[in-house]
């Protein structure tokens, strides 16, 4: 079961800092968006990088992509999301 079928709420409409967790996505659906994102972006999230709170809303996993797909640090991915 994909990630986005689990969630109780329109995903086209879901605010950037709203808690995925908080709408009912569970640690299977957590996993299964992980491998999903390791096979679409061709990356590999690290176990470190598997904190629930850094995939938690929808900025979080924005922040998590631009970091392993573009390559982006902490202080660009801050820059990105302020500009």
């Amino acid at each position: 079961m994909s990630a986005g079928k689990q969630i109780n709420a329109d995903i086209f409409t879901l605010e950037p800092d709203q808690n995925l967790f908080d709408l009912g996505l569970t640690s299977i659906g957590f996993i299964s968006m992980i491998v999903e994102f390791e096979q679409r972006y061709d990356v590999v999230f690290e176990e470190d990088d598997l904190d629930l709170t850094k995939f938690s809303t929808l900025a979080a996993i924005q922040a998590q992509l631009d970091k392993k797909v573009l390559g982006l640090d902490d202080v660009e991915v801050g820059a990105k999301a302020e500009g």
